[in-house]
């Protein structure tokens, strides 16, 4: 019975990849992520001094 109380957490793990596999193909939610990453680092570069 494990299996068939795993089977719901793994069938939304898919479709949660497979909708996010769409996003990540499109060229403004890649050039977002990398503006928020580059903000981050530099955020902690800066909370570090």
């Amino acid at each position: 019975f494990f299996g068939l109380g795993t089977l719901p957490g793994l069938l939304a793990a898919g479709i949660f990849a497979r909708q996010l596999n769409v996003y990540i193909q499109h060229k403004h939610f890649r050039q977002l992520a990398g503006i928020l990453l580059m903000l981050y680092g530099s955020w902690t570069i800066v909370a570090a001094w």
